[in-house]
């Protein structure tokens, strides 16, 4: 919404002041000294202020719609309707009321009503720029995205210099995935506003996922130039740089992660006292904590760094989220693991298991990338080879399709179990390596015999890693099955979106981490078909080891 002045604020002020000291009864006077007071952003002085107005002349519909646009810059959205609606009262027909009023109602959370009001103000005033912007906003939030696009591109129609338009256009363009067409929209808001930071840090995304990496680098970098307290910013460089194949430059950057994802831990209560240990104190005779903080994928990427850290004279202690307990009890250089509600012993430092690259300072050359770091249960292997079938005659694959439905952009890295299976060759066995089946997929899974659903007896990951040690193949879009599969030393293939996660970079095939992974990439946005007949012509190739 537009600020309620547009005159020289210390002067009116200084006007205001004489005014109210030579007649402290005019309304008008403390309205106007209540204006001054808003524009120099002391909001808490202006209400003040227009509470005199109102007090002195409780029918001064300006005071009463300003206070409500006051208190919704100081986030007092309930005061904030109220005194807007008191203005409507005063004047049903004023449509900067109706749209202040709106935007009270979307600090409330009650978007539809919102954009009610919005579209009331909007038929009063066709040409309310910043009206539109926000109906755009409220629509948005409804997940009304097309919609918002097009309230959006109305303002800028209005005021093609709507920096704020732009940017926020952008932003639902991302949510649709057209990359291209977002950054346009961040590179005109750039434009209007040359110190719009947040805009170039949104362009680094939108750049990031074009696969524009330099760019994207260097629009974060313009961004922590105007403010380098940008969590974001920072963080979306270490993945750029990351996605570059620039790990050393990444790392540092990439600490900026529990600020800019608002990651938490499960330490228990105390443990994050402890010293942080990121590869500067000597370690010998010292005892320290590695613990989980994202994902089951990242946890078993990263405790590969285990042994590392026992190589410095140091016990470790493992704490990972539950259902990787068991498989992890025994991984080489760890004394002890634990879940992630039960605290461990006293130990002398903690560290993070994403921090670990930093504190070894891991370039591409260094990633310590042993062709197998995980074991099987022998006892669960055996179970397993026996519910399979003791004479294996055909090439036995593992299959996971769709990620965790928490995840932001589970979507686009998930593919229909009817689309997968109709591009896959009928010679093989295939068998579920999916813990969590969604519900459209069931019906696929019970019309397609040849594929073998055991999710239902995988009760964590020790059970899932013996069911891999009897596959000859894992075939996975990007989950934890891929670095379970990896990690025990399966060919592993992984079907990847356009835009992937940082750990496979671009434009390559294999993976510095896993050396028995190959990498199957969309061409672009959303083209699983081309990545598919890859597959299947490969599995029509593919030479099994014995499993």
């Amino acid at each position: 919404m537009s600020d309620p002045i547009q005159a020289d604020a210390p002067l009116q002020q200084g006007l205001a002041h004489r005014t109210i000291a030579l007649e402290d009864e005019n309304a008008d006077a403390h309205f106007n000294r209540a204006n001054a007071l808003f524009d120099l952003h002391r909001y808490e002085d202006a209400i003040a202020s227009y509470d005199n107005a109102i007090a002195r002349e409780p029918a001064h519909m300006p005071a009463w719609k300003n206070r409500g646009l006051a208190l919704i810059r100081l986030a007092r959205y309930e005061q904030a309707a109220a005194s807007c609606a008191r203005a409507l009262v005063l004047a049903p027909e004023d449509a900067e009321a109706r749209a202040f009023r709106g935007n009270a109602l979307q600090g409330l959370g009650r978007f539809q009503e919102a954009v009610e009001s919005l579209d009331r103000a909007l038929a009063l005033q066709p040409r309310y720029a910043e009206a539109h912007h926000a109906r755009g906003l409220a629509l948005s939030a409804l997940q009304e995205r097309a919609e918002a696009v097009a309230s959006f591109d109305r303002a800028i129609a209005i005021d093609p210099d709507f920096a704020a338009a732009l940017f926020h256009r952008g932003n639902v363009l991302m949510e649709l995935d057209r990359w291209e067409d977002a950054r346009l929209s961040y590179d005109r808001a750039v434009q209007a506003d040359s110190r719009f930071a947040a805009a170039y840090v949104n362009r680094g995304t939108a750049l990031t996922f074009l696969g524009q990496l330099e760019d994207a680098i260097a629009s974060y970098s313009h961004a922590l130039a105007l403010t380098d307290d940008l969590p974001v910013a920072h963080f979306g460089r270490a993945v750029a740089r990351l996605l570059a194949g620039r790990l050393e430059e990444a790392w540092v950057d990439h600490e900026w992660r529990w600020k800019a994802l608002r990651i938490g831990t499960a330490l228990a209560a105390g443990q994050d006292s402890r010293p942080l240990w990121v590869g500067e104190q000597s370690l010998s005779g010292r005892t320290i904590l590695l613990y989980s903080e994202q994902g089951l994928g990242d946890t078993i990427q990263l405790c590969r760094y285990a042994s590392l850290v026992a190589e410095r004279g140091a016990k470790v202690y493992l704490q990972v989220q539950d259902p990787l307990v068991g498989l992890l009890t025994g991984l080489a250089g760890v004394s002890a693991v634990f879940p992630a509600q039960l605290a461990p012993p006293a130990f002398d430092y903690r560290c993070p298991l994403m921090s670990l690259p930093l504190a070894f300072k891991t370039t591409l050359a260094t990633i310590p990338s042993s062709p197998q770091y995980l074991t099987s249960d022998p006892a669960k292997v055996a179970r397993w080879r026996a519910a399979l079938g003791g004479s294996k005659r055909a090439l036995r694959v593992g299959l996971a399709w769709s990620g965790s439905a928490a995840h932001p952009r589970n979507q686009s890295r998930s593919i229909a179990l009817a689309t997968l299976m109709r591009y896959l060759p009928a010679k093989p066995q295939y068998v579920t390596l999916q813990t969590e089946v969604r519900p459209e997929d069931r019906q696929t899974l019970r019309s397609h015999p040849a594929l073998l659903d055991v999710s239902g007896e995988l009760q964590d990951f020790s059970d899932t890693a013996a069911l891999c040690e009897c596959l000859d193949l894992v075939v996975s879009v990007d989950t934890c099955t891929v670095h379970l599969g990896a990690a025990l030393g399966k060919p592993t293939w992984v079907l990847l979106p356009f835009a992937p996660d940082w750990r496979w970079m671009l434009h390559r095939a294999d993976s510095p981490w896993y050396p028995s992974v190959t990498l199957y990439r969309q061409q672009m946005p959303g083209d699983w078909e081309s990545v598919l007949v890859r597959v299947a012509e490969a599995l029509m190739r593919f030479v099994p080891r014995n499993p």
